[in-house]
């Protein structure tokens, strides 16, 4: 869908360029009545065949780099302890654990397909999951006020159900678990890589396929994530807050590789130059 802007601006910006550009203003447009700037000032990316760079396949094998196949990228599998999920994003972007649980605040907007993932969400993580906002914490978090309880916090939260995606006629995927809730009647999902930003998944509670033995809330809970259960409250309770944070980890993400200069602002466009 980008190639005829790519080709428009052939010269001007690069297609990672463009990629970027229409990330950052994918976030400003979606955002509901409480809004800050999404900004693009950072130009300069390479494309992959460009850069005299050796593309892989998921196989180690030697590919050629073109615009649809940069160098093959493990993401994190729904089937993710706590510990991993916090070591994926510090690996590949030095996120702190607070910037990890603002950038899967993302999960506020989208759906899952079955062929794509092995998972049925065509309503994503939340009821509304075209708006940009915190209501992806809300889902994780219980009470009406950052200073409530912490039984209120953590208990007060809505009851994420165990449950199984079952793909014995999609030979591409294994059966997943997953956990549902059903408001006003409509399936909503969070994977096991959301329910570890407020509770603690490991290796004593979760099985290698991603089965996982305790429930969400109260009687036989998982224990509190007691790095990032706190952060997950801030952002419920603080929109605003969020999407600062969100705006933050999303310029470090789109400027991975790159040196940004030290007199970058936002009052100007500058440029990368690669590390």
């Amino acid at each position: 869908a980008l190639r005829p802007v790519v080709a428009t601006h052939a010269g001007t910006l690069s297609r990672p360029d463009i990629w970027a550009l229409a990330g950052i203003t994918g976030a400003h447009e979606a955002q509901g009545p409480q809004r800050i700037n999404f900004r693009f000032n950072t130009v300069g990316r390479v494309a992959c065949e460009d850069a005299n760079s050796v593309c892989r396949d998921e196989d180690n094998n030697s590919v050629p780099c073109r615009d649809t196949r940069g160098p093959h990228r493990e993401i994190p599998a729904a089937e993710i302890t706590t510990d991993d999920l916090f070591a994926f994003f510090d690996n590949e972007f030095g996120y702190s654990v607070r910037e990890t649980v603002a950038v899967m605040g993302a999960h506020t907007i989208g759906q899952l397909a079955r062929e794509n993932s092995g998972i049925e969400g065509e309503s994503g993580w939340l009821l509304n999951n075209h708006l940009l906002d915190n209501e992806y914490y809300a889902e994780l978090v219980g009470g009406n006020s950052p200073n409530d309880p912490m039984s209120t916090l953590v208990d007060g939260a809505p009851n994420w159900q165990r449950n199984i995606e079952d793909n014995r006629n999609n030979p591409d995927f294994p059966n997943k678990f997953i956990w549902t809730g059903f408001p006003q009647g409509t399936k909503i999902v969070m994977l096991n890589a959301d329910i570890a930003l407020v509770r603690e998944l490991d290796d004593t509670n979760m099985q290698p396929n991603g089965l996982v033995n305790c429930n969400f809330i109260r009687p036989g809970r998982c224990p509190v994530a007691q790095r990032s259960f706190q952060f997950a409250v801030d952002y419920t309770f603080d929109n605003q807050l969020w999407l600062r944070d969100f705006r933050a980890v999303m310029d470090i993400m789109i400027t991975k590789g790159y040196r940004v200069p030290n007199n970058c602002s936002n009052l100007s466009v500058c440029r990368l130059t690669p590390e």
